[in-house]
């Protein structure tokens, strides 16, 4: 049986990401509460793709992968990764120039309705390339240049933050 918690989680993201019901034909095809409660896990599933939706008492992760991505928490089984962060495949798709000073500002909090609204924000304009990578016969061709990207990224960051840290970028 699914908990109230779950249920309402459920509704929260049919609000927030109605586009992918009603434009992409997204249907629900799990919702699950972790043992011990607060964690909450959707899969919602289209013809080429899954998006996992998971709350974790007051934050929000939003991952995507093929049909082939397991139904459940684990992202990895027998050493294959199957689910990947959205900010970070959105980054890859983007294409947008790091900036340290932007990472380094204070957040300010967010409670989950907040968070879903702006990861519903952000994923719409690329829903429909976010798809097309998904597919299975095009998401392993893509995988090296994430894998790639998110490297050159990290390192990117070191740079910037080392710099930022003596004072040779102005925040």
């Amino acid at each position: 049986m699914v908990s109230t918690e779950c249920v309402e989680f459920l509704k929260e993201v049919k609000r927030h990401f109605a586009y992918l019901f009603d434009q992409y034909g997204f249907v629900v095809v799990h919702c699950e509460d972790a043992p011990g409660g607060g964690r909450h896990l959707i899969v919602l599933e289209s013809e080429d793709c899954r998006i996992r939706f998971i709350q974790n008492r007051w934050d929000i992760y939003v991952e995507v992968g093929t049909k082939a991505s397991p139904i459940g928490w684990q992202d990895v089984v027998e050493g294959t990764k199957y689910w990947y962060d959205i900010g970070g495949v959105l980054n890859f798709l983007e294409r947008e120039a790091l900036h340290i000073d932007k990472l380094l500002q204070e957040q300010p909090f967010l409670n989950v309705e907040q968070q879903l609204k702006e990861l519903a924000r952000r994923l719409r304009p690329a829903c429909e390339q976010l798809i097309a990578l998904c597919r299975q016969d095009v998401f392993e061709g893509w995988q090296h240049d994430y894998h790639k990207f998110q490297r050159e990224r990290e390192e990117e960051f070191r740079k910037q933050y080392e710099e930022w840290q003596t004072g040779r970028i102005n925040s």
